[in-house]
């Protein structure tokens, strides 16, 4: 029993034989209202302590939450460095790499090294004007009055043509090989 009088019982049974020795006894009405109101009392004990388990148990699980992030980011400065302690080993670009190896990549006993290609883009400084400019050109614009990189890509790749970024509102950003490497098969 706890300071309430109240039992943690480990069966349901005992929890019961518990409640009914230590209920108010008596067959009038008086009686039935104070066994009534025994039990309402044995019911918020048990939401309390419900209430307190959960509230308990989601501080736990913050608790181990907040640790596994925090650990997830040492780990992931822990691949990062590494990742570039790698990079400094390969110290070519991607047409001398391809040149020597004569592939974009190399498989290697615990992982893969090489370069990939990372797609042209658009890097869009004032909507507003990327918008207009989208519109002016006949682009698929979104209906939330915004305009995606793709066209605008698509739009550079069919004409050839590099738009003024003060007046088109982005500017082309050429793509390029990025350098890359993953552990394992």
């Amino acid at each position: 029993m706890n300071e309430s009088g109240a039992m943690v019982a480990e069966t349901t049974d005992e929890w019961a034989s518990w409640i009914e020795a230590n209920m108010p006894q008596g067959e009038d009405q008086t009686a039935g209202e104070l066994r009534a109101d025994y039990l309402l009392e044995q019911i918020a004990e048990a939401e309390a302590a419900m209430a307190h388990l959960n509230d308990f148990t989601e501080r736990r699980i913050a608790m181990i939450r907040d640790h596994g992030t925090a650990e997830s980011q040492k780990i992931q400065n822990r691949i990062d460095w590494l990742a570039s302690r790698v990079r400094q080993l390969v110290p070519m670009d991607a047409e001398r790499f391809e040149a020597t190896y004569g592939k974009k990549s190399l498989n290697l006993p615990n992982g893969k090294i090489g370069f990939r290609a990372v797609q042209p883009t658009v890097e869009i400084h004032d909507a507003a004007k990327a918008l207009d400019f989208a519109k002016a050109n006949g682009l698929d614009v979104t209906v939330k009055e915004s305009v995606g990189k793709k066209p605008l890509i698509q739009y550079v790749k069919d004409t050839g043509t590099l738009p003024d970024e003060m007046e088109a509102g982005f500017e082309w950003v050429d793509g390029y090989d990025s350098f890359f490497c993953k552990a394992g098969k």
